[in-house]
């Protein structure tokens, strides 16, 4: 079983620690400087999908696709902050 966030004793930032070099990439969008995953970190999770959906995710590979995830959920989030107007005083 891959550890959530969630569960005790989970050291909420090890997953980072699962994330290659240059995962996250900068782009351009209307509203500004978009954080994104990158190219071949998509690509990975693609596969690690695919793995997970046909039932032969390795536990170290499912490891990886759960840091992915909340990779994802980070950039959403930092995404979202980053277009949210700032609130007056």
């Amino acid at each position: 079983m891959i550890p959530s966030l969630g569960d005790a004793g989970f050291d909420s930032q090890a997953w980072v620690q699962m994330l290659p070099d240059g995962a996250v990439s900068l782009g351009a969008g209307e509203e500004g400087v978009v954080l994104r995953a990158s190219e071949r970190l998509q690509h990975r999770f693609e596969e690690l999908l695919e793995k997970r959906k046909a039932g032969t995710l390795e536990a170290a590979e499912g490891r990886e696709y759960e840091a992915i995830c909340r990779l994802d959920d980070a950039l959403s989030w930092l995404n979202r902050m980053a277009r949210r107007p700032p609130e007056e005083s």
